[in-house]
């Protein structure tokens, strides 16, 4: 989730002044020093012969620098590239894993309107004490337990880009929540106050799901 063309660009460009700045003062302190005749005594040598080799020399390790800047930009480009397109497909994956819980939400939604929150706890702690699987809203709701999935989203969830995780995470999660919270109240609790509050939470999930809908 973390971006790494804000972090390496600076040092891309920050390289390249530094090349440039080590190659101007290596040659100047040496032209210094041989101006100073500490490296040479300038009335045995060729000053400008020796200058304009030392240049070439220079102009040449410039270049190898400069082609080492190079490649490296082209492979962070090649992989940034690959990891944008990575992140872009685990993005799709988790949004239409997402899509498809939403229309079982949505289904279920619609099924149970025909109950209060009440009657739903009624009959779910009336199954749950006498052991009975087949009162109509409790096989509704292990049905909709059962489809809803989030393995993409629990496995792939951090591998995409971070702005496509600020902004959807709050839905990817509530849409779990709700999930959980179903799954507790058809397998796990057994006191009606509890299920009814779990109900109720679950109602008001799926209501901010579905006002923000695409």
């Amino acid at each position: 989730m973390k971006s790494t063309n804000i972090i390496y660009k600076p040092i891309f460009i920050i390289s390249i002044i530094v090349l440039f700045l080590a190659s101007t003062s290596a040659f100047s302190i040496i032209l210094f020093l041989i101006n100073k005749k500490i490296l040479f005594n300038t009335k045995d040598i060729d000053l400008l012969k020796l200058i304009f080799q030392t240049s070439f020399t220079l102009m040449g390790s410039t270049l190898s620098g400069l082609v080492a800047l190079l490649v490296f930009s082209l492979q962070f480009r090649n992989q940034k590239k690959e990891k944008d397109e990575k992140q872009e497909k685990y993005y799709n994956l988790i949004e239409n894993e997402y899509q498809l819980n939403l229309k079982e939400v949505n289904d279920l939604y619609e099924s149970l309107q025909i109950f209060t929150t009440s009657e739903i706890a009624t009959i779910l702690i009336s199954a749950n004490n006498n052991g009975e699987k087949t009162t109509e809203v409790k096989e509704l709701l292990n049905i909709f337990i059962s489809k809803m999935e989030f393995t993409i989203f629990d496995s792939k969830k951090d591998e995409i880009s971070f702005e496509n995780y600020i902004n959807n995470i709050n839905r990817w999660r509530r849409i779990k929540r709700i999930a959980t919270y179903l799954n507790k109240c058809t397998n796990e609790l057994t006191q009606k106050d509890n299920i009814e509050t779990l109900i109720e939470l679950s109602f008001r999930e799926i209501r901010e799901l579905l006002s923000h809908r695409n």
